[in-house]
């Protein structure tokens, strides 16, 4: 193996304990809904729609700000194009 794909591997490793750890929250916070019942089903629907759609947004929002990101860093290579743009100064 590679000295990169080692250090992938490791890395991999390494986000474990921390997906295992919201795993264990999320299940623990089901749980929880489940025994406890603080929502009507009805409620329970609406208020996943509703957790759905931000999701939705934000991902879209999330999509959105890489590709503007990705197209600024082609349109402004540096600093100081970016202000002299900015400013309205040609070359």
């Amino acid at each position: 193996m590679e000295e990169n794909e080692q250090g992938a591997v490791k890395r991999s490793w390494q986000i474990l304990p921390g997906v295992l750890a919201f795993l264990f929250f999320t299940g623990l916070t089901i749980a929880y809904f489940v025994v406890h019942k603080p929502f009507t089903p009805d409620q329970a629907l609406s208020l996943g729609i509703a957790f759905g759609r931000l999701v939705v947004v934000w991902l879209l929002v999330s999509v959105a700000g890489g590709l503007g990101q990705d197209g600024l860093t082609l349109t402004f290579v540096n600093f100081e194009n970016h202000t002299a743009i900015m400013k309205g100064k040609k070359d």
